[in-house]
């Protein structure tokens, strides 16, 4: 049956979370176990009316007094159909447990009282490599080639991944850290990002590095690396200096202004068809999704004064490089076909049988 915002609202509170683990999660499971405390982290969302996501970390202690920490996060349903829903698209992922809630692979838990998914990092069923991703055993062989690009030569020791923010369902960013032997690892970053954002981020970064601000210097971007699609993994290098780490996703808007249209560039043919002279098709939207686009990291380097307008000029940049792709993908090609089907379509409720359009040149939008 639903579940009410209020029960579940109880439910989500960090003490009744730790009672939860205690007592249904990791309690049956491993006894010699005990959960200290459960704080709250960033990523809570609300998506009214039907979903409520919590991120929390669990203070837990094992046999002997070792003290350990988990991120876990959950997922709650308002409605019966969301959780059927959901619990059949994650089927496989909860029959395939082995009864483990700490397994290093991660974990996840249906609790159909609560209508509540329960899961332990690194489980996330939109990112499936997640473990992967944060297994340097299994990444050293992709991120090879990499570092040999960084420091030509240098014997890497070992390779450690580091969860850097997370948001379930929708991103994960890791920095990856070489141990060469000095002072300071040699850094790689990876971010995951939910429905393939990845590759538009991957082909907006390289358009950024592809600027000529960046090459004359004016702009400090990292160097986009490789996108990896079977993991939905973006890597990109870290910089020295006065350095930010950006990532940047959005979207671009283009259309048709009907009110340029004049008298002038609509004419009726013998034959009764429509001729419309249609105005050229423009940006009309270039803007930055603030939810996912983000400052990662901001360093400065010990004998530089800190570029206050880094950031800002970052976004200017990003902003403009989300628009050359989407114009380099043929936006506007393909707003101008949208904008004819639509004129058309109300034509005909006008009782015109036969329509025609001819564009007008588009000035130049680079």
């Amino acid at each position: 049956m639903p579940v009410s915002y209020s029960s579940i609202k109880a439910a989500s509170e960090p003490e009744a979370m730790a009672e939860l683990l205690a007592t249904r999660v990791i309690g049956p499971a491993m006894p010699s176990v005990v959960v200290k405390k459960v704080r709250p982290k960033s990523g809570r969302r609300y998506e009214a009316p039907r979903v409520l996501w919590n991120v929390y970390e669990a203070e837990l202690e094992f046999a002997g007094g070792i003290a350990a920490t988990s991120l876990i996060w959950t997922k709650a349903f308002f409605t019966d159909e969301g959780t059927e829903e959901y619990q059949h698209r994650l089927r496989k992922l909860l029959s395939s447990q082995n009864g483990n809630p700490l397994d290093p692979g991660g974990y996840v838990q249906f609790f159909s009282d609560l209508n509540l998914f329960l899961f332990f990092f690194p489980t996330d069923p939109v990112f499936p490599k997640m473990a992967s991703v944060f297994d340097p055993q299994h990444m050293a062989p992709m991120l090879a080639k990499h570092f040999e690009d960084l420091r030509p030569g240098a014997k890497i020791a070992s390779l450690s991944a580091t969860r850097v923010k997370y948001l379930p369902e929708i991103s994960c960013i890791v920095r990856y850290e070489a141990d060469i032997g000095e002072e300071q690892p040699l850094t790689i970053y990876g971010k995951l990002q939910h429905s393939k954002r990845g590759e538009m981020t991957y082909e907006v970064m390289r358009a950024l590095w592809d600027l000529p601000a960046r090459q004359a210097g004016d702009l400090v971007v990292a160097e986009p690396l490789a996108y990896h699609a079977g993991h939905s993994l973006l890597l990109q290098s870290a910089l020295a200096g006065d350095e930010i780490t950006f990532f940047a996703t959005g979207d671009v808007i283009a259309g048709v202004d009907l009110s340029q249209i004049k008298q002038q560039d609509v004419r009726r043919d013998v034959d009764g068809t429509i001729t419309l002279r249609m105005p050229p098709s423009q940006i009309l939207v270039t803007r930055l999704d603030n939810r996912e686009s983000r400052v990662i990291t901001r360093n400065t380097g010990v004998l530089r004064r800190a570029d206050q307008h880094l950031e800002s000029r970052a976004r200017q940049y990003a902003e403009q490089s989300i628009r050359i792709e989407a114009m380099k993908k043929g936006i506007l090609p393909m707003a101008s076909q949208n904008a004819e089907v639509k004129v058309g379509e109300l034509l005909h409720t006008l009782g015109f049988r036969k329509v025609r359009f001819e564009t007008a040149t588009a000035p130049s939008q680079g």
